[in-house]
């Protein structure tokens, strides 16, 4: 878990509100803000930082502790509702599925395209009628504005097509490139900037 450092200033998303602030004091994985109580809304929330690796957006609670506003990371034990290693995107980006098929003869591939449902730095979700066996590895190139990044996945459940959906795949992010790692978290960091900006 990645955490920002003492007296770094950070962005708190919460009650569709961007707060800037500063680092007052890290314990364990919460995260003391230098914002009084009241200042904004308990609850859910996203914390926004830059990290060596490029911008970093994770959720939590934020909560009261001594008169100040602390935020919670989902990972927390005392973390309460839903629990995420990363945060989930949703955005709409097209995507090319690449599906490696190596036989005795020879090796070939299986392509198509999908667009994101959601997208984050541990997996995506995509909308399309490919159905793929959990499981299966899988190589997502997905484009980034105007950039792309080549990210190793395995499917982890694929739903058939139904009146209201054309279709789901999940796919969960596996052995990353670090630098396609750092390309997709500077994009989702960018994204939800804009989101933010935009309440």
């Amino acid at each position: 878990m990645r955490l920002p450092t003492l007296a770094q200033p950070v962005r708190l998303g919460a009650a569709g509100t961007v707060h800037r602030t500063t680092v007052l004091e890290l314990a364990g994985g919460r995260v003391v803000l230098d914002l009084p109580e009241g200042e904004a809304v308990e609850g859910r929330a996203t914390l926004s930082f830059a990290s060596p690796g490029g911008g970093m957006l994770v959720p939590g609670l934020l909560r009261t502790q001594r008169h100040r506003l602390v935020f919670v990371y989902d990972d927390d034990p005392q973390a309460r509702g839903q629990r995420r290693d990363a945060y989930r995107v949703p955005v709409r980006v097209p995507v090319t599925v690449t599906l490696p098929r190596r036989t005795a003869a020879h090796d070939a591939t299986i392509t198509h395209s999908a667009v994101t449902h959601d997208l984050s730095v541990r997996g995506a979700l995509l909308d399309t009628s490919r159905r793929h066996a959990p499981g299966s590895r899988v190589i997502l190139t997905v484009r980034l504005g105007d950039d792309a990044a080549a990210l190793d996945g395995v499917v982890v459940r694929s739903e058939r097509p139904s009146a209201d959906s054309p279709g789901l795949l999940a796919v969960a992010f596996v052995d990353v490139d670090p630098c396609e790692d750092r390309r997709l978290s500077r994009f989702l960091y960018a994204e939800q900037r804009r989101r933010f900006a935009a309440h």
